[in-house]
């Protein structure tokens, strides 16, 4: 067993046998209350075994665009706080596009994070890459790669909707990566194993690592901090609820959860007031999804259920939610669960990670999740103050303080640099690396025959 598969198999262990650490005491929701998940000050962090210099990629949206339009758009400042914290490895964040337009405001203060271009950071030297949704061109990770550093892609529920959607129906949203010659790949170990399969078929290599969720409170501090009233949940006499999904994906439709609203309203009409449907600019569009809620919702048959498009987690339950559904198929963790834990509201999920938190359904059981929306929308504050305390633990594990988190993050880099690049690979980028200096060549002399 060489030192790869020997690290891979250590970090698979760790991840059976994981040891639950404990969260830390809930501080009293007071003036200087920050959320469930607030950062933590004194925790002690074991130093890593080795220190690494790792490059973590992003690109830069517009600035009328928004931190909350796609999750990956925040996976690298996560990423970053948890690898950087209290010296542990040097990270730098690459800005692909380079572009030279501010961040849009949601993204918070960002002075803390070194963002350098593709160019400044290859000066750098950083020994891996982590490339969020495989953003690097052929050029790039070809040019990583001969200078002897490893590139592996982190491959976010982003890009899986996208190779899943993309390769199974015709639809245009999404781009299929193209890049390939990957030393491992990062996958977030809440993926099905059996998508794994398709990751080592796309990709051509096996070197599969599974990696922990990794959640700050970053971007929910540019909201929580500046809001005027309810930042976080307080007990409402409205019964108002949101459903938050990426409602144009197999993994995470609204059906379920406009389901159990339904049969919640069924059983008592006093139970809501409103459902509004976020996430729903294209289903809107859909002629047979109308239809099945023309036909078959009486709260929209009643007016009292919205459907509205993409909004930003804090203002859209400050402002309109006092419980929110939510359903999963084969992608059971994600930022909307911490998000909203940490927010305080009461969560009405089937993720199988969170299972002991929120009100956890199996599975597409509508009729047990109408009961538990029942409970969530008739919580007394001491009950929302005992669920809470059950929410920071959900928070807590995978909190980018979390020693566990921490620890199977520097086991995953460990595994990376141990990775052997396979003799095909090396021969791809021997050829690759004669084909540029041959063309420089000939681009030198041809500037040499003109002057």
């Amino acid at each position: 067993m060489n030192a790869f598969s020997l690290t891979v198999t250590l970090l698979l262990l760790s991840v059976a046998a994981e040891k639950v650490t404990a969260s830390p005491p809930l501080s009293s929701i007071d003036d200087g209350f920050r959320g469930l998940g607030a950062d933590l000050h004194g925790v002690a962090l074991d130093p890593p075994t080795n220190r690494h210099t790792v490059a973590i990629t992003l690109f830069r949206p517009p600035p009328k665009d928004s931190a909350f339009t796609q999750g990956n758009r925040q996976v690298p400042f996560h990423l970053a706080q948890l690898l950087s914290q209290q010296n542990r490895h040097s990270v730098i964040l690459v800005d692909l596009n380079n572009a030279d337009t501010e961040f849009p405001s949601d993204f918070g203060n960002i002075s803390t994070f070194e963002i350098l271009s593709f160019q400044d950071a290859f000066i750098q030297k950083p020994a891996i890459w982590i490339d969020v949704d495989c953003m690097m061109s052929q050029h790039q990770v070809n040019l990583a790669q001969i200078a002897g550093y490893k590139v592996v892609p982190y491959i976010t529920a982003n890009l899986a909707r996208t190779l899943s959607d993309r390769v199974l129906f015709d639809v245009p949203r999404g781009r299929l990566p193209t890049t390939q010659g990957y030393d491992a790949l990062f996958i977030p170990q809440h993926f099905d194993t059996e998508q794994h399969a398709l990751y080592e078929v796309y990709f051509n290599t096996a070197n599969i690592i599974p990696v922990p969720l990794a959640w700050s409170p970053h971007f929910m501090n540019f909201f929580t901090d500046s809001m005027a009233t309810r930042p976080f949940y307080t007990p409402s006499v409205q019964k108002r609820v949101v459903i938050l999904e990426p409602a144009q994906y197999m993994d995470r439709s609204p059906v379920t959860s406009v389901v159990a609203t339904e049969l919640a309203y069924r059983n008592d009409s006093s139970t809501i007031d409103v459902v509004r449907v976020t996430n729903a600019a294209d289903l809107i569009k859909t002629k047979e999804f109308i239809q099945f809620i023309a036909k078959a919702s009486t709260l929209y048959m009643d007016g009292k259920m919205k459907l509205s498009g993409r909004f930003k987690t804090p203002w859209v339950l400050s402002a309109a939610g006092d419980a929110v559904v939510s359903h999963q198929a084969d992608n059971a963790n994600g930022f909307m669960y911490m998000d909203v834990f940490h927010l305080g509201y009461p969560l009405v999920h089937n993720s199988p990670y969170h299972r002991d938190c929120g009100y956890y359904y199996s599975d597409h059981d509508g009729h047990t999740a109408a009961e538990l929306l029942w409970s969530a929308l008739h919580e007394t504050e001491a009950h929302a103050r005992l669920r809470q305390m059950r929410d920071r633990v959900c928070v807590f594990r995978f909190h980018y303080q979390n020693p566990a988190v921490v620890g199977r993050w520097d086991n995953a880099l460990d595994a990376v640099a141990a990775a052997q690049r396979l003799e095909s690979r090396i021969d791809e980028l021997a050829a690759w690396k004669d084909e540029q200096l041959k063309a420089l060549g000939t681009s030198t002399q041809q500037q040499q025959q003109q002057q």
